[in-house]
């Protein structure tokens, strides 16, 4: 692994690509409020761009399977990429099934998330911090429970919003990191007369 360059080096870099920060931080702000607006079609969208990608990897797969020198291990990727084939089709041809598989696995995420989250933060407490640790493990077990208990309402549109959100927020983090200081600029300090 490469040690990480100097801050004068990443500076530099980060000044030499500030156009293209500046561009893909508003892209992906305006994606995340058209997400937030439409949240049933972004949800949909979402779970189409995982089902093209299962299909493109499992063919892929399946031509290393088919290619490979290594009979041994043919038959099991061979197999393995047909499965991703299959599900990637399946879901496509069921965008709704889909989206519903997909709103039970965040859930179970943010279940586990909040569990362990809560485990860890009590682990922690001779951390100045650790109760932050712990807040955000109690967020993530209310969304896992909030999802299961709304989830015949929730199902259609909650993974749009929640990559609407994120979206938003990745994109500023992009447009201010792009922009530098000239968004805010810096204030001298006051020195006493």
């Amino acid at each position: 692994m490469q040690p990480l360059p100097p801050s004068s080096t990443f500076s530099e870099a980060i000044h030499t690509s500030r156009t293209w920060l500046i561009i893909s931080g508003a892209l992906y702000f305006f994606s995340g409020v058209a997400a937030i607006i439409f949240p049933q079609l972004a949800s949909i969208a979402i779970v189409q761009v995982i089902s093209f990608l299962l299909i493109i990897t499992g063919m892929a797969s399946l031509l290393a399977a088919i290619f490979s020198k290594h009979v041994t291990h043919r038959l099991i990727h061979g197999l393995l990429a047909f499965l991703r084939i299959l599900i990637g089709l399946l879901i496509l041809k069921e965008v709704l099934v889909g989206l519903a598989i997909f709103t039970w696995i965040l859930a179970a995420f943010f279940l586990l998330e909040g569990i362990f989250g809560i485990v860890a933060a009590t682990r922690l407490k001779e951390h100045k911090y650790w109760p932050w640790l712990f807040l955000n493990a109690i967020i993530a077990l209310a969304l896992g429970i909030i999802i299961l208990a709304q989830y015949h309402i929730m199902a259609p549109w909650i993974i749009g919003l929640l990559y609407g959100v994120n979206a938003i927020f990745g994109g500023i983090a992009l447009l201010l990191l792009g922009c530098g200081g000239t968004i805010f600029p810096t204030i001298p300090p006051h020195s006493p007369q």
